[in-house]
């Protein structure tokens, strides 16, 4: 099972290079699309790593299609989030830091939303009800910086 720490002084130390990630920010109606996890029982936003071999935006792009069967129609950048102290302990025992590059996405059409292996559900909830306790705590700064709805940093 993974694991996952933000501003926690007992995350384990990396013991990888920093990992790239794009992160989607899904709204309908007011509401920000979550994923259950297949890997740990909490809710997080849609997004992944970025391979070697591709652009910010095909990454994007890849993550919303396998982890929701969903066609990006557009997107916006929301902001960096590079803070050291977000980490994931993954089960085969590699342990990094994250950069996550933060999207508003469009979606082509909603009704193709469907599980993938890397989610047990998906769900949709309003502003005022996001699952903040069971939040993946890598996403947290995330989401405190989507209700501020301040200007994203960029640090």
């Amino acid at each position: 099972m993974s694991s996952f720490f933000y501003d926690d002084g007992d995350a384990p130390r990396p013991n990888r290079p920093r990992r790239v990630g794009v992160l989607a920010l899904i709204e309908r109606g007011g509401e920000l699309l979550f994923e259950r996890r297949s890997d740990a029982p909490v809710w997080s936003l849609i997004g992944g790593g970025v391979d070697q071999d591709e652009t910010l935006e095909n990454a994007l792009r890849r993550e919303v299609w396998e982890e929701a069967a969903l066609v990006m129609a557009d997107y916006s950048f929301f902001g960096t989030f590079s803070d050291p102290s977000r980490v994931v302990e993954y089960p085969d025992g590699n342990i990094v830091q994250l950069v996550t590059l933060a999207y508003r996405v469009e979606v082509e059409d909603l009704s193709t939303m469907s599980l993938s292996s890397e989610s047990l559900e998906l769900r949709f909830f309003p502003r005022h009800d996001l699952p903040m306790d069971e939040l993946v705590a890598v996403h947290r700064p995330i989401i405190a910086r989507y209700l501020s709805e301040q200007t994203p940093p960029v640090p």
